[in-house]
């Protein structure tokens, strides 16, 4: 698999270490599942996702702001608040999606 260049992801050096280190590997494990960079500008289905899925895992496993997450992301504040409302609502009513992102959901870093 590719190595993240982290030189494409702004504002990652100002993210709390370990935060910083959770969100690079997360990022890391959500794209070796999408096959596919997390910043691109695509809409693809499973890009979107995993991008929906990221920000309701930072937003709920880390400290950082809903801003800080936007940044790491290329998004805007609020395109964070409402992916992660709206994966919360989907593991409540979608359980393909529930077993699609398990793993990723339940992500720990080691």
């Amino acid at each position: 698999m590719e190595q993240i260049n982290y030189w494409i992801v702004p504002g990652i050096d100002k993210l709390p270490d370990y935060d910083t280190q959770f969100a690079k590997s997360l990022v890391e494990k959500i794209e070796e599942k999408i096959q596919d960079k997390i910043t691109k500008i695509k809409r693809d289905r499973l890009l979107v996702e995993g991008r929906q899925v990221l920000c309701y895992v930072l937003r709920n496993k880390t400290k950082l702001t809903t801003n800080e997450i936007g940044k790491f992301i290329n998004k805007d504040h609020s395109t964070v608040i409402y992916a992660a409302k709206h994966v919360e609502d989907l593991l409540c009513v979608d359980e393909t999606f529930k077993n699609n992102w398990k793993e990723i959901l339940n992500f720990q870093i080691n």
